[in-house]
């Protein structure tokens, strides 16, 4: 999160840890951590519209801890509701609640070979249809957002040697070997024709790799061609031609309401992919969801539940730190190879 509403100070990032700590302690009635309000265990901290939120930036969302790979995650759709019956002085009423939620694993090397594995979990994340509302808003990036092929992409195959041209029908995006600055890539693969889906991946510099193309029908790159197979691997231009955007975001309804797993539970060795999805410290995880109170009469809650954990090897990790640290923490030779500051 970043702290500041004004204009003046909007997204300013947090400097010293216990501005943080000072805020929620004054502002958050409930979700602390270790305990809650009710004496219960509770392992994360809740960050409300109503509570932090009012010394925070909830445009700029919920930010990724540290770099990792996001393992598992949901999106609502629309916010499930519950219904809360009518009272001896309120009325019955709806309490939308958000079951989106975000799963990151860390990794953390010290001293060199030596690594520990923890995770983080961002609960009570905003429903889709929240972000169809407000367009201007920034989705996560993880999402698995497929794209289509406008009609504003008219590229058609080359003439053949012979001087034959393609079906005037075959028009659509060129699919190109390497991305490079503006329209302009590599030689031509394929041709996805307009009404085509993609996922990407990998993007730079307004181009994106195409990661699996769902069965799309290709175009040869020039008229006659036998039309290649797959264009994975392919790069496509994501930018505006001919008056409109080439390709449209957009979620496939499938993603929607369920846990998506995006880590492989088989070895994979050297697969990078099977890790999960790569994230940055600093990355948008989501924005805050709606949590309402099921007390009858009470007003709209927007929550997030932040936590991270481990299991009992974070004990192994502490240990073998403090060895370290015993043996070299005098010798500051020893703290560049591991890219600590002297």
């Amino acid at each position: 999160m970043k702290k500041g509403q004004r204009p003046a100070d909007a997204a300013a990032k947090f400097t010293d840890e216990h501005e943080i700590y000072q805020m929620l302690a004054n502002k958050e009635p409930s979700g602390s951590y270790l305990v809650s309000k009710s004496g219960m265990w509770h392992g994360g901290i809740h960050i409300t519209d109503a509570g932090a939120g009012t010394q925070l930036d909830l445009n700029q969302g919920v930010r990724c801890i540290a770099d990792g790979h996001v393992i598992a995650y949901r999106v609502n759709r629309a916010y499930p509701v519950s219904q809360v019956p009518a009272s001896s002085n309120q009325p019955a009423s709806q309490a939308l609640y958000s079951t989106g939620f975000a799963l990151v694993r860390h990794t953390m090397e010290f001293p060199k070979g030596k690594t520990f594995t923890f995770y983080s979990v961002y609960m009570h994340l905003q429903a889709y249809d929240d972000y169809e509302r407000d367009v201007g808003k920034s989705k996560p990036s993880y999402w698995s957002t497929q794209f289509k092929v406008t009609e504003h992409a008219r590229d058609k195959p080359e003439v053949s040697r012979t001087g034959s041209a393609a079906d005037p029908g075959q028009q659509g995006l060129t699919v190109r070997a390497t991305p490079r600055g503006g329209q302009r890539g590599g030689h031509a693969m394929a041709i996805l024709p307009q009404g085509a889906c993609v996922s990407i991946g990998e993007q730079q510099h307004g181009w994106g790799k195409i990661t699996d193309v769902h069965g799309a029908q290709l175009y040869a790159p020039q008229a006659g061609g036998v039309p290649p197979s797959t264009a994975v691997g392919g790069w496509i231009f994501l930018g505006n031609e001919n008056g409109g955007p080439l390709v449209q975001a957009f979620m496939p309804d499938d993603t929607f309401d369920r846990v998506v797993v995006t880590a492989s539970t088989l070895d994979s060795a050297g697969d990078s992919s099977a890790q999960g999805i790569p994230i940055k410290a600093g990355d948008l995880i989501g924005h805050l969801g709606r949590y309402d109170s099921l007390n009858a009469g009470s007003s709209a809650t927007r929550m997030a539940h932040i936590e991270a954990f481990c299991d009992d090897s974070v004990q192994t990790f502490i240990d073998q730190s403090r060895t370290w640290i015993g043996a070299h923490g005098a010798h500051k030779d020893d703290w560049t190879p591991l890219g600590l500051s002297a």
